[in-house]
């Protein structure tokens, strides 16, 4: 873009010197003293400085063009440049809640682990508790049908257990 710019005021210089010679040539033009105002070569030189002149005029207005299209370029560019800056910023936001909602899944994680260890324990609580119900209802069938038995024992008469003896 700076070379642009220096071409540019190059172009803008040589301009004004064209400018400049067509008004000295302009200007000897009105106080020639030859019946006919020129002569064929300050003609030609004349000429020829308007179409220079012209020239970079033409010259002028194009670089004139490309520098405010490199300029709005330059600020479509730098629109994306801020709104890339804004991604980024918001990428990194991201990245700073995936880290912070990490640790809190780590600590439900083991939350979660702590539950199911407590579940097992109480698990192995039931069925340890489950066995001893179990146990006593044997114990309790056994204890009923002993009684029985005593009962029954009982109903014997004395004699007949001491002769069983």
């Amino acid at each position: 873009m700076a070379t642009i710019l220096s071409e540019l005021k190059q172009y803008k210089r040589l301009l004004m010197e064209a400018h400049a010679a067509i008004e000295a040539l302009q200007a000897q033009r009105k106080t020639c003293d030859l019946q006919h105002g020129m002569t064929e070569e300050e003609e030609e030189e004349y000429r020829n400085a308007i179409a220079e002149a012209l020239d970079l005029k033409a010259s002028l207005q194009k670089l004139s063009s490309r520098v405010a299209s490199l300029e709005q370029q330059l600020r479509s560019k730098d629109s994306d440049l801020e709104k890339l800056q804004l991604q980024a910023n918001a990428l990194e936001e991201l990245r700073e809640l995936n880290v912070r909602y990490e640790g809190e899944l780590e600590e439900l994680q083991d939350q979660l682990t702590g539950y199911q260890q407590n579940e097992s324990r109480l698990m192995e609580k039931s069925r340890v508790e489950e066995g001893w119900e179990a146990r006593c209802r044997e114990l309790e069938k056994e204890l009923k049908a002993s009684a029985g038995l005593r009962s029954q024992m009982e109903k014997v008469p004395l004699v007949e257990t001491i002769a069983l003896s």
